[in-house]
Order: C-alpha cells, then sequence, then structure tokens
C-alpha cells in the first residue's frame, strides 16, 4: 500500500458530511426561532403616564380640571411652539401555549403614528424572552414635542389629544406603531423579514383592542 493513501477508520462519517449535518442543526433551530417569532401574537396594549409641558393628565377628565397655572403653563408652551409629550407606549406580546420553544426578541425598530401623523421613531435595545403562554409587557418610553407634530392645534386640542392617550376622554385617536423586531437564533440575530403594524384607537368611549397586521 501506497504511504501516500489516506485511511478513514470504518463507519466514521467524513468530516464533510459532519459539516453538513451540522449546518443543518443550525438551519433548523434557525428556522425554528423565526417561526416562534412568528408565532408571537403583538398587540397595541395601552399608553401611560401621559404628560403634555410636564402636566400630569392621568388624574384629570376634562379642561375643566386643570388649575390655573397648569392652563398657564400649557398656553405658553403652545405660544411657544414648545409642547413636550411624554408617556409610555405598552406593547403585549403572547406566545401561544402550544409553542414548544421560547422566543427571544433582542431588538426592535418602530415608528410611532398619531391619528396618521408620523411623530416619532426609534429603537428599543432590551431583551425579551417569550415563554409559552406568557404574555409580556414591552414598554416603550417616548417623549415628543406635540407642536411639531400638530402645528395648527390649540391648547385645548392638545390637551384633549392627551387625555384621549390617557385613555381619559377627549375624541377618540388612533395611535399607530410600525414595528421591525430583531430575534437571537444559533446563527446569530435575523431582523424580521416585514413591519407588523400594531393600532389602537384610545380615549373616548373607543377603547377597541388594537392588533397586528
Amino acid at each position: 500500500m501506497s504511504r501516500n493513501t489516506i485511511r478513514t477508520g470504518r463507519g466514521r462519517p467524513p468530516i464533510l458530511v459532519v459539516l453538513a449535518g451540522l449546518i443543518v442543526l443550525a438551519g433548523c433551530a434557525t428556522l425554528s426561532g423565526l417561526a416562534a417569532l412568528r408565532e408571537v401574537a403583538f398587540d397595541l396594549d395601552r399608553v401611560s403616564e401621559v404628560r403634555i409641558a410636564g402636566i400630569n393628565v392621568e388624574n384629570k377628565r376634562s379642561w375643566s380640571d386643570l388649575s390655573a397655572y397648569d392652563v398657564t403653563r400649557l398656553g405658553v408652551a403652545v405660544l411657544a411652539k414648545d409642547v413636550p409629550l411624554e408617556a409610555v407606549v405598552h406593547v403585549r406580546g403572547e406566545n401561544p401555549q402550544s409553542n414548544e420553544v421560547d422566543a427571544r426578541l433582542t431588538e426592535m425598530e418602530w415608528e410611532l403614528f398619531l391619528e396618521d401623523r408620523k411623530t416619532l421613531e426609534g429603537r428599543l435595545d432590551q431583551d425579551y424572552v417569550f415563554p409559552p403562554g406568557t404574555p409580556v409587557d414591552i414598554p416603550i418610553r417616548v417623549r415628543t414635542d406635540l407642536a411639531d407634530v400638530f402645528s395648527d392645534g390649540s391648547a385645548n386640542d392638545l390637551f384633549n389629544l392627551a387625555l384621549a392617550l390617557a385613555d381619559q376622554g377627549g375624541e377618540p385617536v388612533e395611535v399607530r406603531l410600525d414595528a421591525r423586531p430583531t430575534i437571537e437564533t444559533s446563527l446569530g440575530r435575523i431582523r424580521y423579514p416585514s413591519t407588523i403594524t400594531l393600532r389602537k384607537m384610545v380615549g373616548g368611549t373607543a377603547g377597541a383592542p388594537g392588533g397586528s397586521r
């Protein structure tokens, strides 16, 4: 037998076969991760901690609940075209009980719309794990200037908008969140292939739950 002949142990799979098997397993894990994220039902749950020009509106029901100081402060903010709105938008994610794997969200790009007007965009950089059958709250803290978005709004209009966001009254307002999640898989981070749209009507007597499309 030639000394240049390479021998392999009987029954031992060639290295290429082993590598191919590992790639297939990794691919299956990736598909499983993607499938798990697709199974998660996302909803725009609620908006909390709403403040306009520094005024907490969650204990208010109408313009008449504002103190003279608050009315003056809001009026000055509108005249100065600097009306900060602060709030926390809560997204609810639930992995079905029938799903046997956790879904792990590692990042989410998002755009917030109020009445179809783009209000803010950002990126959530925090891990969230969705165990099967357990709802998970994803709070997104937002801050924007309503004077930039609703430049034609009076102090009363903008206050009523804030009331609606807090679901404390006002005219119904549609809140929309366009989100694009990223998940962690065995092959690294994979960005969700398409945007999910979450909608919710808040304020007035709306209160209808939103959903993803």
